[in-house]
């Protein structure tokens, strides 16, 4: 015990002051520094007396600390590792739609958002010439159809005429001459119904010609069978005069999309075509798009270092469109069965990474170093001996090799000392 030796201060009460003390009246200057050597005094006193009440508790009388802990299970089970890539959208097929021939916008069929079927038709043009070339090669053609139909009637008159001449002949009342000159109607009748067919045909040819001339003014959505594209731009107006091969449409596929993402050196060797993803984006946060690796580039961009990678992405509803800025989870590695842990239970003690693993009573923890493989959002891959159970995720802080804890969840307790064994 340490002692304090203390002298024993002056009496201060008043039958000891002095004529003229602080007490008495106007204080001394002396008489002012003798008393706050006496303050100084006491409170040294109450110092040591406070030093000699006792000494320092004994490592027997100390109590026990039994840490509060949270725990998970032990698990084996299989394991996603995935990466995080960003990029954007774009359609997979786009389409241009232009004029084959020069005139003015007439009619406009089609307009952003349409969706546009093979063959239809989302715009006329008016193109005077063309017009004016189309009613003249039809007129020529019902004139040379007019005239067949001529030549088709007299042909038979012709024929009726010659056979009632050669009966004549027979009887000998018609003359050779008369004869001659039904066979030669006749021959002249053939000739005229096989010219008459000539030129309708030339005429219908004709109209053809025309008929495409025209044809070439109403411009056709053309494009493999069974797709769905929409009109994602549109760049004319009706009215306007547009030239020959100007870009009238742009027409896309939305169903599947595809997302571009470009990826790091790190990353590249572990993607595969067909890798399953998950696309999300600001658009729709609380939905999820799944699809799969669809082409990665053989080389890379030599001023990012990177990789382009193409996503394709199931769009059934057509929610996501081009352009559109999306996040994308890739799996680059999986395996089936496998021990995991919570990310939470790692700890890292003296350059180690190990877990602290709960005993069966659920009353004390041992340490555990591990190696750990793959990674999930929550779990980590976990190698070691004796991992079974459950692991510490949280308190690791306050424990050691060996401590007491208690589960406050399963036991409903709280931090607790006990004392002494």
């Amino acid at each position: 015990m340490l002692a304090c030796e203390v002298k024993r201060l002056p009496d201060l009460s008043p039958t000891h002051r002095q004529p003229g003390s602080l007490c008495g009246g106007r204080a001394k200057g002396k008489d002012m520094v003798q008393l706050q050597r006496y303050a100084l005094a006491a409170l040294l006193l109450l110092i040591l007396t406070a030093c000699s009440g006792g000494g320092a508790p004994s490592a027997q009388s100390r109590p026990k600390l039994i840490a509060p802990v949270s725990v998970d299970a032990v698990r084996v089970e299989a394991l996603e590792s995935r990466r995080v890539f960003s990029g954007s959208l774009m359609s997979p097929r786009r389409f241009e739609l232009a004029a084959q021939t020069s005139g003015r916008v007439a009619e406009i069929t089609a307009d952003l958002g349409t969706v546009v079927e093979n063959g239809q038709v989302v715009l006329r043009l008016y193109n005077e010439e063309q017009q004016k070339n189309f009613e003249l090669a039809r007129a020529e053609l019902a004139v040379a159809e007019a005239q067949l139909q001529e030549a088709e009637k007299k042909l038979p008159l012709l024929t009726r005429e010659l056979k009632r001449q050669q009966q004549l002949r027979t009887e000998g009342v018609a003359t050779e001459a008369q004869l001659d000159q039904a066979a030669n109607a006749v021959i002249n009748g053939e000739s005229a119904l096989a010219v008459a067919r000539a030129r309708v045909e030339r005429a219908g040819a004709a109209q053809a010609v025309q008929q495409l001339d025209l044809a070439e003014t109403e411009v056709r959505a053309a494009f493999r069978q069974g797709a769905r594209r929409v009109v994602a731009e549109r760049f004319v107006q009706e009215g306007d005069l547009i030239r020959e091969n100007q870009v009238l449409f742009r027409l896309v596929e939305l169903d599947p999309i595809v997302a571009v993402v470009q990826v790091a050196e790190r990353d590249y060797g572990k993607l595969r075509v067909g890798s399953q993803v998950w696309l999300t984006c600001d658009a729709f946060p609380d939905q999820q798009f799944e699809g799969s690796v669809a082409r990665i580039a053989p080389v890379f961009d030599e001023r990012t270092r990177q990789a382009r990678v193409e996503l394709t992405i199931n769009n059934p509803d057509e929610l996501l469109k081009p352009g559109m800025f999306v996040r994308a989870q890739v799996v680059i590695a999986r395996v089936s069965q496998t021990k995991t842990v919570p990310i939470e239970a790692l700890v890292t003690r003296f350059d180690e990474t190990g877990v602290f693993l709960v005993n069966e009573a659920g009353n004390q923890v041992s340490w555990r170093p591990v190696r750990t493989g793959l990674r999930s959002d929550k779990r980590v891959e976990v190698f070691g001996e004796g991992l079974q159970g459950r692991v510490v995720t949280l308190g690791q802080q306050l424990i050691g090799d060996g401590s007491a804890i208690v589960i406050p969840e399963s036991k409903g307790a709280t931090a607790a000392e006990a004392g002494s064994p």
